[in-house]
């Protein structure tokens, strides 16, 4: 009885999965028809990230550890087959982005009414916001460089073209071609790394990496490659500059997604290298390095906060400090992994994931509520959003909420992840007297 229920919950994931495709085709077909379009394509996105993430949180429940090899047909079958790896890791990230996928697609339903008179954009948002939601979770999924990178560029170019909706203002053609500049980077640093991983394994399935004979050169050549590409994709510094354009460009409902799920998929990419494929030969000069940026980015994102008067920058740019938060805790856990302390690489990697989903969601919701508030006032800037409280009751309780979030206020979840972060820094300062002196040397 237990695996038949296993079973069917496991076949939700793959339920929702075609739940997004046919929102693809139906917001596609129906583009003519604004107000059915609006309620289908939405309604059908919501329910499918409903299935994903019944799906994803059982497996993280229970541990689920399953490799699924897909052959296509021929002629294809002429083609290597693609491995879709199933553990906590990848149901974890599932579940990310399916919760930040649901909201995110109930909100568009009451916003994307003001793109009702042009049929090409809302056939644009139709096709690529549910492939775009779909490919993140496909993402967290891939088990081999083929479908890695090809999932990658799907995700990059369905959030490309998003971010362009509105492309008939200037600001937002130009976030398009920086975000396309800095997306090609990362896509060549990675294509990159998995080429030469390819070339000094003989294999492509990321699992066999782990069991290949590497050179500890080998490896960090392979390494670096990958934490240059993911950084890039994550806005990490100095790789940020896209960033604080392309989320204000985008509609509020797919900077939501950008901002609270897309740039995770970097970090979930980091710690997939570094302490699963590449673990037997993780150094403490890669995770060094990676709190080094994490540090950057803490200090330069919340700099740059503070003086945004666009309400959309400032949180963007709050995303470059939370990104640098999440670092922190997996260079720690690269570091104490290196060491032999398994139990320290634990708790680092625990902070960083507990930051990374509080991230995702409090910061989802403030970029929603932006959305609400550019909706209603048709305002970017701060400073001329006085007096909305009467007007949008709830919003300024949703607001309230992911405000004292963000800004780690006690017993609320930016705190919880925070506190653990810094104190499992501190302690590993304590733990790792190397640690102190490569830190304090960069820093």
């Amino acid at each position: 009885m237990t695996g038949i229920v296993q079973m069917m919950i496991g076949m939700l994931k793959w339920a929702g999965l075609l739940g997004y495709a046919t929102a693809c085709v139906l917001g596609v077909l129906l583009a003519r028809f604004p107000r059915s379009w609006n309620y289908v394509v939405h309604i059908v996105t919501a329910v499918s990230s409903v299935l994903v993430a019944i799906s994803a949180l059982y497996d993280l429940a229970i541990g689920h550890k399953e490799i699924i090899v897909v052959q296509a047909p021929y002629p294809l079958s002429l083609l290597p087959p693609l491995y879709i790896v199933i553990d906590p890791l990848s149901a974890f990230m599932a579940l990310v982005v399916s919760l930040v996928a649901l909201y995110a697609s109930i909100f568009a339903i009451g916003y994307v009414d003001e793109y009702y008179e042009h049929p090409g954009k809302l056939a644009i948002l139709g096709l690529c916001f549910p492939s775009f939601i779909a490919s993140m979770i496909l993402v967290a999924f891939a088990g081999d460089v083929i479908s890695f990178i090809v999932l990658w560029e799907v995700m990059t170019v369905t959030s490309f073209l998003l971010v362009l909706l509105e492309s008939e203002r200037l600001e937002v053609r130009q976030a398009g071609v920086v975000y396309m500049a800095f997306a090609t980077f990362s896509a060549v640093c990675l294509l990159a790394s998995f080429a030469l991983g390819y070339v000094f394994t003989g294999e492509y399935v990321f699992a066999a990496w782990k069991t290949a004979k590497l050179t500890p050169f080998q490896a960090s050549l392979i390494f670096v490659l990958a934490l240059l590409g993911f950084s890039a994709k994550a806005g990490v510094v100095p790789f940020h500059s896209w960033l604080p354009r392309a989320h204000p460009a985008a509609p509020s409902h797919v900077s939501a997604l950008l901002s609270g799920v897309m740039v995770k998929l970097a970090m979930y990419g980091i710690v997939r290298i570094a302490l699963d494929v590449l673990a037997p030969w993780a150094s403490s000069a890669w995770g060094t390095v990676v709190l080094l940026l994490g540090a950057l980015s803490t200090f330069y994102g919340v700099a740059l906060a503070i003086i945004q008067h666009d309400i959309k920058r400032l949180l963007a740019y709050h995303t470059i400090e939370n990104i640098g938060i999440i670092l922190l805790g997996i260079g720690l856990a690269i570091s104490a992994y290196a060491a032999g302390n398994y139990a320290l690489a634990v708790l680092g990697i625990i902070a960083g994931l507990f930051h990374l989903i509080n991230h995702a969601l409090f910061k989802s919701l403030l970029f929603l509520c932006s959305g609400a508030l550019l909706h209603q006032v048709h305002t970017r800037d701060i400073d001329e959003m006085g007096g909305l409280y009467r007007k949008l009751k709830a919003t300024a309780f949703a607001f309230l909420i992911a405000s004292l979030g963000i800004t780690a206020v006690p017993l609320f979840n930016g705190f919880a992840s925070e506190w653990c972060a810094y104190n499992s820094l501190m302690l590993g300062m304590s733990s790792l007297p190397d640690l102190v002196a490569r830190f304090a040397s960069l820093l």
